[in-house]
């Protein structure tokens, strides 16, 4: 069977999510900042979940695009996991996240200080909304089909 245009769209945006994770994460420093609050056992687990989504992402994306189910279950158990921590540790990261921009020590200058913020709570909002629409269009029966 052959991929609908679907199935090639978020395949290569799944690719595309991976790479962005995987660029972004930085050094653990500055991820363990994010967290800060959180016992560091639990910051190196959500590190390590972080890389680790990111390598799935793009070699599930690479797997959704030749139509194996198994990056396609992979990508819906992981995302699924990812929408879970997001929603319960957001609030933190992003209260963290505000007190650092508006610090003396953050070197964002003041005047644009709150549009980083803001930019980052509407990344995040876009970021959780796409993992979201891959869960419900991986799980779709028409696209489950293709799979087969």
């Amino acid at each position: 069977m052959e991929r609908s245009r679907g199935i090639t769209i978020y395949g290569s945006l799944i690719i595309a999510l991976g790479i962005f994770n995987l660029l972004s994460i930085g050094g653990y420093k500055q991820f363990a900042l994010m967290f800060h609050g959180l016992p560091n056992l639990i910051i190196i687990g959500i590190y390590v979940f972080t890389i680790l989504y990111g390598i799935a992402c793009v070699y599930c994306g690479s797997a959704i695009l030749k139509l194996e189910d198994w990056g396609r279950k992979v990508v819906v158990a992981l995302t699924t996991i990812s929408v879970i921590m997001g929603l319960l540790l957001n609030r933190l990261a992003m209260s963290n996240l505000k007190d650092f921009v508006f610090s003396d020590g953050s070197q964002v200058p003041p005047d644009i200080a709150g549009s980083v913020y803001n930019f980052s709570i509407i990344l995040t909002a876009i970021v959780t909304l796409f993992e979201i629409s891959i869960i419900f269009f991986l799980t779709r029966p028409s696209v489950k089909a293709q799979f087969k």
